[in-house]
């Protein structure tokens, strides 16, 4: 009745996804922090809707709409993080779901490696490789964090990721 094909799930492309998200931040920016607001609906011709939505979902992109939606309740740094991840998303051709369509994303799910991938994306877009050498030289990372306006979590990552600690 029905053909099942059991799929190995896809590897994550985080190292291209964040190259594009820094090569993204070096046209557009030249010190922290990057203007996502501004590449979003600029660049990208994107509305972006800001909005109060259910407590579990941080934000969403439709395509059909062209639009980004991010939930007012969460923290100004967990909003543009979000941001960048769902335009990541759009950038990264993804096929993504509307938001009333949200599922969560587990260690099993076949999004997750769509997910990681909108994450190395806007990693690399609001916290350029370029910038975090220049910075960590004369700035703490606690400091660089409130500068790039990221969470201290999302900084240490990167720096890790760009081994430059």
């Amino acid at each position: 009745m029905f053909d099942y094909e059991e799929s190995t799930p896809q590897k994550a492309l985080t190292k291209p996804a964040r190259a594009l998200g820094e090569k993204l931040a070096k046209q557009y920016c030249t010190t922290p922090p990057v203007d996502v607001e501004k590449i979003i609906i600029e660049v990208f011709g994107l509305h972006l809707v800001k909005l109060e939505l259910p407590v579990n979902v941080s934000g969403n992109a439709d395509l059909d709409s062209q639009e980004i939606y991010i939930n007012t309740k969460k923290h100004p740094v967990h909003q543009r993080f979000t941001m960048a991840h769902e335009l990541g998303h759009l950038a990264l051709n993804h096929k993504v779901r509307k938001w009333t369509e949200y599922a969560d994303v587990n260690e099993s799910s076949p999004d997750k490696p769509l997910e990681e991938e909108a994450n190395a994306f806007a990693s690399g877009l609001l916290m350029p490789g370029y910038l975090l050498k220049e910075k960590i030289k004369t700035m703490k990372p606690k400091e660089m964090a409130q500068l790039f306006q990221v969470s201290e979590e999302a900084l240490w990552y990167s720096l890790r990721t760009n081994r430059i600690i």
